[in-house]
């Protein structure tokens, strides 16, 4: 492996660990609804949050990995952002 590749592996393993403590850290007060690039069609309390102008928190988990969550609505979904 190049250095380069080595560096972006440990990355990925530190955001898959935080993805990990995160949700050990919600337990089941948070709705989980996966990834976002899996999904047929918009989770209809995703489009009724959005329709609320909720604030949405996106945080970046790797180079185009991000989980984005409403604590009002009380869910968390990721999508990869790469294509």
């Amino acid at each position: 492996m190049t250095r380069e590749r080595t560096r972006l592996q440990r990355e990925l393993d530190e955001a898959q660990r935080e993805r990990e403590r995160r949700y050990l850290e919600e337990g089941a007060a948070v709705r989980r609804l996966g990834v976002a690039n899996g999904w047929a069609e918009t989770p209809a309390l995703v489009t009724a949050c959005r329709a609320q102008g909720h604030r949405l928190t996106e945080t970046r988990l790797g180079p185009c990995y991000w989980q984005v969550r409403c604590d009002q609505c009380g869910y968390v979904y990721e999508y990869d952002s790469s294509g």
